[in-house]
């Protein structure tokens, strides 16, 4: 699963519908609007943003293609996306694990240690590496 933030709600048109017409016109050759299994809303209700999706793909390979498409697009500044953000579907315990690292490195950080930073594929905190 994906989670799309920052998708308008359109009136009368189902979210599945207006994210693959978004796949659709871009017309990606590694991704297709029959990768897209289902989207639907959820989250909290904020008074000036729409709540985020759920983007269901087909696979893995769809979901990274999908998160990486909207985020370049966004990058790119193209047209309809400069509010569209997408990250990967955390569990409860991985977003736990990510404010912990958050926090750890705030604590470095506040004690006037600028090189470290988060290894999210290791699950730790690091120190850079000084290149000579």
């Amino acid at each position: 699963n994906a989670v799309l933030f920052g998708l308008e709600v359109v009136a009368d048109v189902n979210d599945t519908d207006v994210v693959k017409a978004l796949i659709l016109d871009t017309n990606l050759e590694n991704l297709k609007p029959e990768d897209i299994v289902t989207v639907f809303r959820d989250g909290p209700v904020y008074d000036e943003m729409p709540r985020f999706c759920k983007v269901y793909c087909k696979n893995i390979d769809a979901k990274v293609h999908f998160i990486n498409f909207i985020n370049s697009s966004r990058k790119l500044n193209t047209d309809g996306f400069s509010k569209l953000r997408a990250c990967p579907d955390l569990s409860y315990l991985q977003r736990q694990r990510a404010r912990e690292l958050r926090s750890e490195l705030q604590l470095h950080i506040d004690a006037g240690e600028n090189d470290f930073f988060i290894d999210y594929k290791n699950n730790c905190v690091k120190r850079r590496r000084r290149v000579i």
